[in-house]
């Protein structure tokens, strides 16, 4: 069935040609004679569209063949790769959104149910090691990222095959560092001022991150409420902050504005 075409008459008829082009999965060519032979046709030429081996779908131009071949099968080329292109894109945004759903209900477990066992196992994520939670927060986003931003930043921090990456919204990353052979604070700044000055140079994006402590499994919730409290400071800083390194911070922080009001009344 004709879904576009330049006439507007033939949208939503019958085009035999485009049957006979998808069942052979091959270019056909269209004669003057084959127009009375063929329901629905105009002498030109038949082009397939493939999609992981399949037939998708024909394009169809009218015109002297020899002259309209070339031209045809750039635009099938074209349209094979914005199809493709568009498939692997929804895969990005689906695997995205699924990672993102599961860090977040794994960091808020206290014990992982079986479901979110069954997610760890399809995902190969070890839910067994000790790790360290990062949180990256990128500075005033106002406009959203793009898929192919989004997919370059991820795959870009450098990672070993244990560490979890993923985004939090529009204006977060959450990863979550494999530390149970002994990772160094400064292995892990390292990585993550080499992944700030990526973006930075790469996409004009200025951003800061905050640093738990390493954690056995029922404990990285811990961690992350650590990456959290630290992130506080790294957003004042603009700079790579480790929750080991905040002092009079673990107890300010703790404190409701109230109590810290009073205080400031009583002493100053």
């Amino acid at each position: 069935i004709i879904m576009a075409s330049t006439n507007r008459e033939r949208i939503g008829t019958f085009h035999e040609g485009a049957l006979i082009t998808s069942q052979q999965k091959k270019k056909l060519i269209i004669t003057e004679k084959d127009t009375h032979q063929l329901k629905g046709v105009k002498s030109g030429i038949n082009l397939p569209i493939f999609f992981q081996h399949d037939v998708i779908g024909v394009i169809g131009i009218t015109g002297d063949p020899e002259t309209v071949t070339p031209l045809g099968e750039i635009i099938r080329k074209m349209t094979e790769l914005l199809i493709s292109e568009n498939y692997y894109g929804e895969q990005f945004d689906y695997h995205s959104r699924v990672m993102e759903t599961f860090v977040l209900e794994w960091l808020q477990a206290k014990e992982p149910s079986s479901d979110l066992l069954e997610r760890a196992r399809v995902l190969t994520i070890n839910l067994e090691l000790r790790r360290t939670a990062v949180i990256i927060e990128f500075e005033n986003r106002e406009q959203p990222l793009s898929r192919d931003v989004w997919s370059s930043i991820l795959n870009s921090f450098s990672q070993n095959k244990n560490d979890v990456v993923t985004r939090s919204g529009n204006e977060r990353i959450i990863v979550l560092i494999d530390c149970s052979e002994s990772v160094l604070p400064t292995s892990i700044k390292n990585r993550l001022e080499h992944f700030l000055l990526y973006i930075k140079n790469s996409f004009g994006l200025s951003a800061y991150a905050g640093v738990g402590q390493c954690a056995a499994p029922p404990s990285l919730h811990h961690s992350y409420s650590q990456a959290e409290r630290a992130l506080k400071l790294a957003r004042r800083n603009r700079g790579i902050i480790f929750d080991e390194e905040l002092i009079l911070e673990m107890v300010t922080g703790e404190l409701t504005p109230e109590i810290k009001a009073e205080y400031l009344q009583r002493t100053i």
